[in-house]
C-alpha cells in the first residue's frame, strides 16, 4: 500500500494513497486536501499502480519538487521527498515481503510390512494378509474389513465394508500363492 508521510513536523502524519489517481491541493474535491494558501486548488496528482507511484504537476503556481528538483512529471521511488510549497512529504510504496518457502524434505516412507511369501495384503491395511475378496469392487480385504452375517443354522456370509458387496473367503491357493518362478522350478524339478 502506498502512502505519503508528512515530514518536517513534530509527529509524522501518514496519508494513505488509493490505487489509481490521487489528487492533491487546496480544493475540497481533492483526495488529499491541505488548507495552505501556497498550494493551488488542484496542485498535483499522484498515480499509484500496484507498488509503483508517479507524480504530475497540474500546472500549479509554485510547482512540485522531488528531492529538491522541480518536476512536471516523474516516477517516484520509496523514500523520495516531495515538496509542495511549505509541505514536505516522503513517499512510501510498501512492497510486501514475499518469502518463497523452501521445500521440506520428503517424509520418510515407512517400510512395507513383511507378509508371508506369496500372500496379498489387504487394500485398506497393507500389512495384514487378505483373507477375503469382494465380488463387487474386487478389493482384497482382511478380517476387519468385512462384516459377517450369520443366519441361524446356515453358513456365515461376508460383506465388504468398502462397497457393501458380498465377499468370499480366499482359498488356500489364493492366500499362499506361489510366484511364477517357484511354480516353474517345481514343475521342472519334481521329486
Amino acid at each position: 500500500m502506498a502512502k505519503l508521510v508528512r515530514i518536517g513536523v513534530s509527529t509524522p502524519i501518514e496519508f494513505p494513497l488509493k490505487e489509481g489517481v490521487n489528487t492533491v491541493g487546496r480544493g475540497v474535491d481533492n483526495d488529499l486536501q491541505f488548507a495552505s494558501p501556497v498550494l493551488s486548488v488542484h496542485h498535483c496528482e499522484i498515480l499509484v499502480r500496484g507498488y509503483q507511484a508517479s507524480v504530475r504537476d497540474l500546472g500549479s503556481t509554485n510547482g512540485v519538487l522531488v528531492d529538491g528538483t522541480p518536476v512536471t512529471e516523474c516516477d517516484l521511488n520509496t523514500g523520495q521527498k516531495i515538496q509542495l510549497g511549505p509541505l514536505i512529504f516522503r513517499i512510501d510504496c510498501e512492497i510486501p515481503m514475499v518469502q518463497i518457502p523452501t521445500a521440506l524434505p520428503p517424509l520418510p516412507v515407512p517400510p512395507e510390512p513383511e507378509l508371508p511369501a506369496g500372500t496379498f495384503g489387504c487394500q485398506v491395511h497393507p500389512g495384514t494378509p487378505a483373507m477375503f475378496q469382494c465380488n463387487s469392487c474386487r478389493s482384497l480385504l482382511c478380517q476387519s474389513c468385512v462384516r459377517q452375517l450369520r443366519i441361524t443354522g446356515g453358513q456365515p456370509r461376508y460383506f465388504c465394508k468398502l462397497c457393501s458387496g458380498p465377499a468370499e473367503v480366499l482359498g488356500a491357493m489364493a492366500v499362499v500363492k506361489k510366484s511364477l518362478f517357484t511354480r516353474i522350478k517345481d514343475a521342472l524339478f519334481k521329486d
